[in-house]
């Protein structure tokens, strides 16, 4: 297996290729979850040769649509490239396993969220890793459990969500998930929308100004949209089903969703003002392959 150092090698070279959009998303297939990419949204998906007896899922692909990185849960990031046909490398951290793979594409880094469980309970941060100089180190720590990283197009700003409980007035705990944005120049952090609900799968748009995320607020998980600055909220799906995952499209005219339905996924594609929902189906309308969490970039 090679090491992670001429991985990092590659992934800096190829900072200066020009960048287009890429799809990548997870399929169930012979009995676990694999990876699948495609160049556009009408090419045929290829299968992406991962770790054996493994699932793979969230997985994000480099803007230079030959590096793609995904989670295998419980075990941590895998980085691999898609040409080469040799095998993936694990991304290897001091402690925990890390999770939510994305891209900062400016610099090439891998953002991700690094979980730790002890006797004591389980803590979760946000991590980046360095591909100039190999190092992991923490990038956002706060209180609470911080997931689902995605950063702006232009290195700006830095979207995530921190979970943690609340004691109702009359008993019980309420789980919390809350969107939080962070300028990554600055440092500072402030929570975009204030609420009890659970808000979660932050996906910023082409544009940078607003956020595609999942929410529970109207009873169930939907898709809904809403300003940088936590202005014009707006649901964008409804229907049955649990909706989560959103992804902007390159062009930020659509958004494809994740779709759990009578014990099935699938993915979805609505245009971003909600009409025109309609399947995704790459592997053809009669495939019986179910899909979810879609990255396009």
């Amino acid at each position: 297996m090679k090491a992670i150092s001429i991985f990092f090698l590659m992934i800096t070279l190829a900072l200066t290729e020009p960048t287009y959009g890429d799809l990548a998303f997870s399929g169930f297939s012979q009995d676990k979850w694999v990876v699948y990419y495609q160049s556009e949204l009408e090419s045929t998906p290829k299968l992406f040769k991962m770790p054996s007896t493994t699932d793979g899922s969230t997985a994000t692909r480099f803007p230079n649509g030959r590096d793609i990185a995904f989670e295998v849960p419980g075990r941590g990031i895998y980085l691999c490239n898609t040409q080469s046909g040799e095998e993936c490398d694990q991304l290897k951290i001091p402690k925990g396993y890390g999770s939510r793979p994305t891209w900062w594409a400016d610099t090439g880094n891998l953002v991700f969220a690094r979980y730790i469980t002890e006797s004591e309970g389980e803590d979760s941060e946000i991590f980046v890793a360095d591909i100039k100089t190999e190092k992991i180190t923490p990038l956002v720590t706060q209180t609470g459990l911080l997931d689902y990283p995605d950063i702006t197009s232009d290195g700006r700003d830095l979207a995530y969500t921190v979970s943690g409980t609340i004691n109702r007035y009359q008993g019980g705990v309420q789980v919390v998930q809350s969107l939080w944005v962070m300028n990554l120049e600055t440092g500072k952090a402030r929570q975009v929308l204030l609420s009890q609900d659970q808000d979660i799968h932050p996906d910023w748009s082409p544009s940078g100004d607003e956020l595609a995320f999942a929410s529970n607020r109207s009873g169930q998980f939907e898709i809904w949209r809403v300003g940088g600055d936590g202005e014009n909220l707006q649901q964008v799906t409804s229907g049955p089903g649990s909706k989560t995952w959103p992804a902007w499209s390159p062009d930020g005219e659509s958004i494809m969703f994740t779709l759990q339905k009578d014990g099935r996924y699938s993915l979805w594609l609505v245009n971003a003002d909600g009409t025109n929902l309609r399947p995704f189906q790459p592997f053809g309308a009669d495939s019986d392959i179910q899909l979810r969490d879609a990255d396009w970039k």
